[in-house]
């Protein structure tokens, strides 16, 4: 048995509750609500009770960062209320068990993950065949480990401002629609060389998903874009590939300054 589900059913089943009774043509007001789920906490932001299940975007912190920071940084409510989707953001324990942190090697977080999806999934909130990951630097790591060791969960994922690559022998069984986005800052350090390593994450989810060629074009930008941003784009995937470039930006979320990655992200993975 699962820790936590009565806990978590009884907060969605009266968020849901709470929606009953509403005609097609009725409002939905968005709802949050914030629980504790084997020991951790997470937010759930549902745009529209009245389509369930839905596609839910899990949304990963840095490992300095939490849950509730996340969610202010990225603005993901104001896509996923756009866009219908659910956004979910949980919260490691002292970061994420990505492959590469060491204090936090007894922490099985592809199990916790896969677990909270699975429950939020009995529930009837989850489409389990529309679950995305997207994670800022450490988060952007489990984000990658979510895809390698869980693929069959997960439908695409996001890689924002991430310098460590992928284990050796990581791999997805298939392929999965990925967008890596990088800020040319990143790159003002010698220990922290982002570039080769997000190239280094790239070319291998180009081999995985059966990308062939590459070009630069103008990325898709928000109507009040500043600064300047580059598109990669890939060819002839079996599951589509982003890479974006921002100049200017450092280790932080795009916004709608120069490209959104929330926006960008969602576009990718449901190609619109």
């Amino acid at each position: 048995m699962i820790l936590g589900r009565n806990w978590v059913g009884a907060a969605l089943l009266s968020m849901l509750a709470a929606c009953s009774g509403q005609t097609k043509n009725d409002v939905t007001p968005s709802a949050s609500v914030t629980q504790h789920f084997e020991g951790r906490s997470y937010t759930l932001f549902m745009p529209d009770m009245r389509q369930r299940p839905a596609p839910a975007v899990f949304i990963l912190h840095a490992e300095d960062g939490s849950g509730a920071q996340i969610r202010e940084a990225s603005e993901f409510d104001k896509w996923a209320a756009q866009s219908g989707v659910i956004a979910v953001y949980p919260n490691g324990k002292d970061g994420w068990n990505d492959g590469h942190r060491s204090q936090a090697a007894s922490v099985n977080d592809v199990e916790y993950l896969a677990s909270l999806v699975d429950t939020l999934t009995e529930y009837g909130v989850v489409d389990p065949t529309q679950v995305y990951f997207m994670g800022i630097s450490n988060g952007g790591g489990m984000a990658m480990r979510m895809a390698c060791e869980r693929p069959d969960l997960v439908a695409g994922i996001g890689v924002v401002a991430t310098n460590e690559t992928l284990n050796s022998g990581c791999t997805p069984a298939y392929p999965i629609p990925a967008a890596f986005f990088l800020g040319s800052e990143e790159d003002q350090t010698a220990t922290s060389p982002f570039s080769f390593l997000t190239d280094q994450n790239v070319a291998n989810w180009q081999a995985s998903n059966g990308c062939a060629n590459m070009d630069n074009s103008p990325a898709k930008r928000a109507s009040r874009t500043r600064g300047k941003a580059k598109q990669v784009s890939f060819t002839g995937c079996h599951a589509k590939l982003g890479f974006y470039k921002i100049s200017g930006d450092g280790h932080s979320w795009p916004s709608a300054t120069d490209i959104n990655a929330s926006q960008q992200a969602l576009d990718l993975w449901m190609a619109r």
